[in-house]
C-alpha cells in the first residue's frame, strides 16, 4: 500500500446501461482500481439464495459488506465499486455515487442479445423507467447532503465517452452540475411509451 488516501466511488445503474464496459475502460485509461460486485458475489458465494421468478441470485448484503471491508483495508487510492447494487456498499470513505441511465427502449435493445426472457427484459426496462438505481442512492444520507450523486445518460454515448465523463465527475465533482441527480426522467420524456414500461 502507498500513502494515497482511500476514496470509494459507487458506480451503479440497471443492466444494459453500460456499467461494466465503462468500468473496464476506466481501468484501462486511468489509475483506478475496479471492484466488479457481481463477480465478487458469484466467486465468493456472497448470496443467500436464488430468485427463480427474476432468474437472479439474491445478494447477502451482510456477507458482501464484510468481504468488502476486508478488501478496503488492503487498498488505497480511488476504488470504483461497480454493480447495480453498489448502493449496498457502506464505508466512511465513499465520496460520491454515479448512476448510469439509458432510454428504456435502449435497455431492451442492449439486453436482447443476452437471451433474457421477455419478462426479465421488461423488468429491467421498467426498473430503468422508474429510476430504481437512483432511488436506492437516496438512502445515502451523506452523499445526498453533499450533493454527490450524479447521473449520466448513456443512450447515445460510446463506452469511451461514458468512461471519460465518469472520470471528469470524479476529478471535479464541483464543476459537474449538468450530471447532478434529478436531471434525467423518463416519466416526462415524450419518446417513452409509458404503457410499455409500467406493469398492469
Amino acid at each position: 500500500m502507498s500513502n494515497i488516501p482511500l476514496e470509494i466511488i459507487l458506480l451503479s445503474g440497471n443492466p444494459g446501461t453500460g456499467k461494466t464496459s465503462a468500468a473496464n475502460e476506466l481501468e484501462n485509461l486511468y489509475p483506478y482500481t475496479i471492484l466488479h460486485l457481481g463477480d465478487i458475489v458469484i466467486q465468493n458465494d456472497l448470496y443467500s439464495g436464488f430468485d427463480t421468478e427474476r432468474d437472479t441470485k439474491i445478494v447477502d448484503a451482510d456477507k458482501l459488506e464484510q468481504f468488502l471491508l476486508s478488501r478496503f483495508n488492503s487498498l488505497d487510492g480511488k476504488i470504483i465499486c461497480e454493480g447495480h447494487y453498489s448502493d449496498l456498499v457502506e464505508h466512511p470513505q465513499i465520496s460520491l455515487a454515479i448512476v448510469l441511465r439509458a432510454h428504456p427502449e435502449t435497455i431492451i435493445q442492449r439486453l436482447s442479445p443476452r437471451k433474457y426472457s421477455q419478462a426479465k427484459l421488461r423488468e429491467n426496462a421498467e426498473a430503468e423507467f422508474l429510476g430504481d438505481c437512483t432511488s436506492y442512492m437516496l438512502e445515502k444520507d451523506k452523499l445526498i447532503s453533499l450533493n454527490r450523486v450524479f447521473e449520466i445518460d448513456t443512450t447515445k454515448l460510446t463506452t469511451i465517452q461514458t468512461a471519460k465523463i465518469i472520470h471528469t465527475i470524479i476529478s471535479d465533482p464541483e464543476s459537474s452540475n449538468e450530471y447532478k441527480m434529478g436531471e434525467i426522467s423518463w416519466l416526462s420524456d415524450e419518446t417513452v411509451d409509458i404503457n410499455k414500461f409500467i406493469s398492469k
